[in-house]
């Protein structure tokens, strides 16, 4: 009889906070029918939390809640009781999270103002698109679009209030938006 080997997969390496990845234990060897335990921890923990313990049901749909560095271990066990375990490394990146800024919030007319772009979380390199309108205004203009620039300067041409928005895409198209109020004075 061949020993028992533990070939269990995970569905991803790498997965965004709020997504899931499905682990899949998989074996080989010793004496069926096997049964499966998962279990997953952040370097940081002291232990393993057990996400589901010795069944048949060989995959586990799971949804960290925090990003970082897990080792996710999936222990296989025969029918005479033997186990083999197999650690696995999931990385959890942070959400995607638009921290684009103005130089200003308040103008002269004729003035211009600095727009940066600029992300963390999410999938890097990020592409950058910069709009903006008139606040009474439906239509956006745009000054870039899927850019990689991380700044672009905008010209107000009347004294009203603009509405400035910065888009971040990031490389896995996920995108996060915000929208400032410019004051332009005379």
């Amino acid at each position: 009889k061949s020993a028992l080997t533990n070939s269990s997969v995970l569905s991803a390496s790498t997965i965004t906070k709020g997504g899931s990845v499905t682990l899949t234990g998989k074996a080989s060897g010793g004496t069926s029918p096997y049964t499966y335990k998962f279990e997953a921890k952040q370097s940081s923990d002291p232990s393993y939390t057990v996400l589901q313990s010795y069944t048949t049901n060989a995959t586990k749909k799971w949804t960290p809640s925090r990003s970082g560095t897990y080792s996710i271990r999936i222990t296989v066990k025969d029918k005479t009781d033997k186990t083999a375990a197999k650690t696995l490394t999931l990385t959890v990146k942070a959400e995607l999270q638009n921290n684009s800024k103005l130089s200003a919030t308040t103008v002269k007319l004729g003035g211009s103002i600095k727009v940066t772009g600029s992300a963390t979380g999410g999938t890097a390199p990020y592409k950058y698109s910069y709009y903006y309108k008139r606040s009474s205004s439906t239509s956006w203009s745009t000054k870039a679009e899927n850019s990689t620039s991380t700044s672009v300067t905008i010209t107000p041409t009347a004294a009203v209030p603009y509405d400035i928005r910065i888009v971040v895409k990031d490389s896995n198209g996920t995108v996060a938006d915000i929208i400032y109020t410019l004051t332009v004075k005379k």
